[in-house]
């Protein structure tokens, strides 16, 4: 027990009388772990939600949040390119004018419904084009949204997964027959592209151009005007062929360099530059002789208002104009922004020869 009674190490000189006894520190906490202390730390709020948004003075309005802010919005949309939902729309509607002879085609909410469907294809395929041409788009064109990383590719595959089967599932219901199977040839075709048609000389630009050529076959038939209405479309059909491909293998002359590291055998890669230049101009010719040709058949009874010299004179037009870009490029030794000129420039004279064949036909 005496053991139990001796004084501490501090008081001991106190009770010896050499002193006062010394003042004891006040406890401190002892310090905690990290984990500890991150599980007793309040929880701070989380980056771009509404309370950091508000404390930082921006306000509720500007609670948004960060994974889904303007720029990956407007990077959705340059991956889906989303102007070509205007040329798309215009097709349908020139075909449902021109092959049902009226602009009461307008009023059919089958047109509107297969113009819509259009663009779904367009932007569908895009979508996916670059998501199987990703690696492609790296040494190309690495400021693609999905080459740069501002819109992931899970992302893109579920966008463009979910245009299509919307697309084939309205498609379901649409009459007559030959409207459905222009719309699932278009799909099927446009997602088999980059991962099959592409690797085949010339064959992928034939698709790209027969699926934007049949659009006005399909605004024909949505508008009820059937076969007599769709021959009539017959030579913007085949000019619409003709000049989307002299384009595309422009584009290919462009993309050349990526290509041939990736193993894509293009008409460039195979042939060069220049030998696909001159293919180009020669697609535009053929479509343009075989357009004055199917004007002239298709209208026999039309010739006395000159229906067919009238044809023959917008292909021939139009054609020069795409002569003249090709010349262009060759002169500038195939230089790029000129080479971008032509590409973007060539879309009027085709547009307009669609444009005005149609309304000759109608």
């Amino acid at each position: 027990m005496q053991a139990l009674r001796m004084p501490c190490a501090p008081c001991a000189p106190h009770r010896a009388g050499r002193g006062a006894p010394p003042r004891l520190a006040p406890l401190q906490p002892r310090p905690q772990s990290g984990r500890a202390a991150a599980a007793a730390a309040p929880p701070a709020p989380r980056r771009g939600g509404v309370a950091a948004r508000v404390a930082a003075g921006a306000g509720p309005a500007a609670s948004f949040p960060d994974h889904w802010d303007s720029r990956k919005a407007g990077a959705l949309l340059r991956l889906a390119r989303i102007h070509n939902l205007a040329p798309s729309t215009l097709l349908v509607a020139v075909g449902a004018c021109a092959g049902s002879g009226s602009l009461a085609a307008l009023r059919s909410p089958v047109v509107w419904l297969m113009a819509l469907l259009s663009g779904g294809i367009a932007v569908s395929s895009c979508v996916v084009n670059d998501y199987f041409d990703l690696r492609v788009d790296l040494r190309n064109a690495p400021d693609k949204p999905l080459a740069s990383g501002a819109i992931t590719t899970d992302a893109a595959l579920l966008l463009s997964s979910a245009l299509y089967c919307g697309v084939l599932i309205v498609a379901c219901f649409m009459e007559p027959t030959q409207l459905r199977s222009i719309v699932a040839l278009s799909a099927a075709a446009t997602l088999l592209y980059t991962p099959i048609f592409k690797r085949l000389t010339a064959v992928k630009n034939a698709t790209v151009a027969a699926v934007i050529a049949l659009a006005p076959l399909a605004g024909a038939l949505a508008a009820g005007a059937g076969e007599a209405g769709a021959r009539r479309l017959l030579p913007a059909v085949l000019w619409a062929f003709g000049g989307i491909l002299y384009r595309e293998i422009l584009m290919d002359v462009t993309d050349a360099e990526g290509d041939a590291a990736n193993g894509i055998k293009t008409l460039p890669v195979v042939l060069g530059p220049r030998a696909a230049l001159a293919a180009a101009t020669a697609c535009a010719a053929a479509g343009a002789a075989a357009a004055a040709s199917a004007a002239a058949a298709a209208a026999p009874a039309a010739a006395a208002a000159g229906a067919p010299a009238a044809a023959a004179a917008v292909v021939a037009l139009c054609g020069a104009r795409l002569l003249h870009l090709s010349l262009r490029v060759l002169r500038s030794g195939f230089d790029r922004r000129v080479l971008d000129q032509a590409i973007s420039g060539c879309l009027k004279p085709v547009g307009l020869g669609i444009v005005l064949l149609a309304a000759l036909a109608a």
